[in-house]
């Protein structure tokens, strides 16, 4: 994909670590500027990030990769107590998702000629 005249790649990952008590689920995103493949920027979603975060998980929590690989989503209950939840979900898969990651996490310098 191009952003402001660079190229950029990237793949997206779902996996299942052992390291961790509570959840093993990870969604790992890599992205490098075309021509520097050995110094990529690596994201992993977490789930066990939710206890990181110290958020109280019966309340609210972020999920990946199930049912859909490739997707987090954070979860609330509603308001009005009712079993439904409101959820954001943040798909991996879409590109424009990916372009929003490499705008937030890589500075787009200038290029001087």
């Amino acid at each position: 994909m191009k952003i402001n005249d660079e190229a950029y790649l990237w793949k997206r990952r779902h996996c299942h670590l052992t390291q961790f008590k509570h959840s093993k689920c990870v969604e790992k995103v890599t992205i490098y500027l075309e021509g520097f493949k050995n110094s990529p920027l690596q994201l992993s979603f977490r789930e066990e990030d939710n206890l990181a975060l110290k958020t109280d998980i019966k309340k609210e929590k972020w999920c990946v990769g199930y049912p859909d690989e490739g997707v987090v989503w954070l979860s609330k209950p509603r308001a009005n107590k009712k079993p439904q939840t409101d959820h954001i979900d943040i798909n991996l898969n879409r590109p424009a998702i990916i372009a929003e990651l490499i705008k937030y996490c890589i500075p787009i310098l200038p290029r001087t000629n």
